[in-house]
Parts: C-alpha cells; sequence; structure tokens
C-alpha cells in the first residue's frame, strides 16, 4: 500500500510553534519547538485516520455496504478489482399494471 502524504502548515508565534494539517481538518497542534509540534501533528493526523476508518466501518456494517476497490482511466471508468463481503443486488421490479382501455 502506498504511503499517504500531507501537508503541515507550520508558524512560530512568540515562543510556541502551531500548525496544522491542511488536508483533514482538526488535525492541529501548538509545540515549544517545531521538532514537537511536527511528532504532534503526525500523532494527531494518526488517530483522527484512525477514528475515521473506524466510524465508516462502522456505518458500512449498519447499513450493509460492501467495500470494492476499484481502478479507472477516463476512458475506462471503473472495473472492479476485488470486493470483501460482496453481496448481490437485488433488481427492483416496477409492478405489473393491467392495461385498460381507454
Amino acid at each position: 500500500m502506498a504511503e499517504s502524504r500531507y501537508t503541515a502548515l507550520v508558524k512560530r508565534v512568540d515562543d510556541w510553534w502551531i500548525g496544522w494539517v491542511q488536508e483533514v481538518p482538526g488535525v492541529n497542534a501548538q509545540e515549544r519547538t517545531k521538532e514537537e509540534l511536527l511528532l504532534s501533528l503526525r500523532d494527531a493526523l494518526r488517530e483522527a485516520i484512525e477514528l475515521n476508518r473506524e466510524d465508516a466501518r462502522g456505518r458500512s456494517q449498519r447499513r450493509r455496504f460492501s467495500a470494492v476497490y476499484v481502478s479507472g482511466e477516463p476512458s475506462q471508468p471503473f472495473q472492479r478489482l476485488s470486493a470483501l463481503q460482496a453481496k448481490p443486488l437485488k433488481r427492483l421490479q416496477r409492478p405489473k399494471r393491467a392495461l385498460t382501455p381507454g
């Protein structure tokens, strides 16, 4: 699995270093040194990703979603590569109506 990269915006304000991760709202920190700030941001990011992952897993189990890995090129939109807990889709059928002469 490829490692994801995130952008930390950091700034020194008086005796403190403050920063946040641009791509993930709510991931921010404040420390006395830049090195401590970067470590705190990494920890906060790791926790946020894990919480989001747990939340998504819980929602998918309650709503009977299937996890499907996809890939695609603009000329060939999304091809199914594999599925976890895949269940067949039910086709919706319209009720049959008797035609009445009008």
